[in-house]
């Protein structure tokens, strides 16, 4: 689990360092400028999924040492990791690591995460990022009017949905129609210069390519995941409950970006995997652990 974690963490840093030096400096934008990494793959919105993840993971890996030099390093990691998350300015990214964070400090009971979120606040005050609060009209923005026309096609297919696949809904029907009968149920004009062909809510993303019937099974998949974290943390290995912990507030950061983002394709969902496979791995050491001692008490007892 650690060194599955140090590969994703040290190949993450790499990438994000290579891409902000090309950016700034080769490229030579301004910092001013958001940072856009679209060229490798990832945008300015998601490019946060992993890197959250990896604070997470680092900090884990922080508390699970106790070597002054591994300690230094991890410090220095978080570096290019926060820098980008800035950079980045975007608000859903910023809103998932400080409710994600939060939760890991109430949990692990550590008010330094709580210290170094207000830093990173005051640091983000002082940065672009702060005009993407301030100048931000919410009341203009297409996610909203975007949810509205996803209401209007869940209606017509409530039960199954329109199937899953990244061209069901933006190829397949005649968002038009429902652009339309949006506009003129709920009386609002579509805030965006052409349709979205895409939810950007993962939860209306699975809601309506599956119907009620796949997003209660998706509800039911992510309570699982949190029950399974929740009998890790309650174990009396330190170490594990902090790993379960860290997990369970990278599951939280990839639910609130993606209430804001579409967050089904490509490298998010792989980062997704990546954390169930977290889940997986802590789940069998707890049972195995478990299972060891009850054979050990039942040996005792002959």
């Amino acid at each position: 689990m650690r060194l599955l974690s140090w590969l994703i963490t040290i190949s993450l840093v790499s990438f994000v360092s290579y891409a902000l030096i090309k950016f700034y400096f080769v490229t030579d934008f301004d910092f001013g400028v958001r940072f856009y990494g679209n060229s490798e793959g990832m945008t300015q919105n998601l490019i946060n999924i992993p890197i959250i993840f990896s604070c997470f993971l680092i900090y884990c890996n922080l508390v699970d040492t106790n070597k002054l030099y591994l300690r230094l390093l991890y410090l220095l990691l978080y570096i290019p990791l926060i820098s980008a998350l800035i950079l980045t300015q975007s608000r859903s990214s910023w809103a998932a690591l400080i409710i994600s964070g939060l939760f890991f400090s109430f949990l692990c009971r550590e008010k330094k995460i709580v210290i170094l979120l207000v830093i990173l606040a005051v640091i983000a005050s002082f940065s672009p990022l702060k005009g993407r609060f301030l100048n931000g009209d919410l009341t203009k923005d297409p996610r909203l009017t975007h949810a509205l026309l996803v209401l209007e096609v869940v209606k017509d297919h409530p039960f199954i949905g329109i199937g899953f696949g990244m061209e069901t809904f933006g190829k397949s029907l005649d968002l038009g129609i429902y652009l339309q009968r949006m506009e003129r149920v709920y009386g609002v004009k579509y805030h965006h210069v052409e349709i979205l062909s895409d939810p950007h809510n993962l939860f209306t993303d699975v809601l309506v390519r599956t119907g009620f019937v796949g997003f209660g099974l998706f509800l039911w998949f992510f309570f699982c995941l949190f029950r399974m974290l929740w009998e890790v943390g309650r174990g009396e290995n330190i170490a594990r409950q902090i790993w379960a912990i860290g997990i369970a507030s990278s599951l939280i950061s990839f639910l609130i970006i993606g209430f804001f983002e579409p967050v089904f394709s490509h490298v998010q969902v792989y980062y997704l995997t990546l954390m169930i496979s977290f889940v997986s791995i802590l789940w069998k050491q707890h049972g195995f652990e478990k299972d060891y001692f009850d054979m050990v008490g039942e040996y005792s007892r002959i």
